[in-house]
């Protein structure tokens, strides 16, 4: 008996969704650009795709920035300039033993073609 009523009542259900109305407050319209003026925050970690460590051959101190944070850099670009009373100690040295080696080459009647000096 049961079966009876639910086949009917089934039917009838599925007839009553079938309509000739029009849909219900649907409206279209073409996407395009537009300022959006809501903001989202929400918490997020950035990194970057490629990392250098950048090192000194002397020690000293830095007397000149040339870069900040974020800046793209070269191969070879220069980033910043060291201030190094040891490195400058070391050049005057091997200078002198240049020239040194280059009079005592010259005294010994040896040709000399070139110091290497800067």
């Amino acid at each position: 008996m049961r079966a009876r009523v639910r086949v009917p009542l089934v039917a009838l259900l599925l007839l009553a969704g079938c309509s000739d109305d029009e849909a219900a407050g649907v409206r279209v319209a073409a996407a395009g650009r537009a300022t959006v003026s809501e903001v989202v925050e929400a918490p997020a970690t950035v990194t970057a795709r490629a990392t250098a460590t950048v090192t000194a051959a002397a020690d000293g101190t830095i007397v000149a920035l040339r870069v900040k944070d974020g800046d793209r850099v070269r191969r070879g670009q220069v980033l910043l300039r060291i201030e190094s009373p040891s490195a400058r100690r070391a050049l005057r040295q091997a200078r002198q033993a240049d020239a040194q080696a280059a009079s005592a080459g010259a005294g010994a009647g040896v040709p000399v073609t070139g110091t290497g000096a800067a």
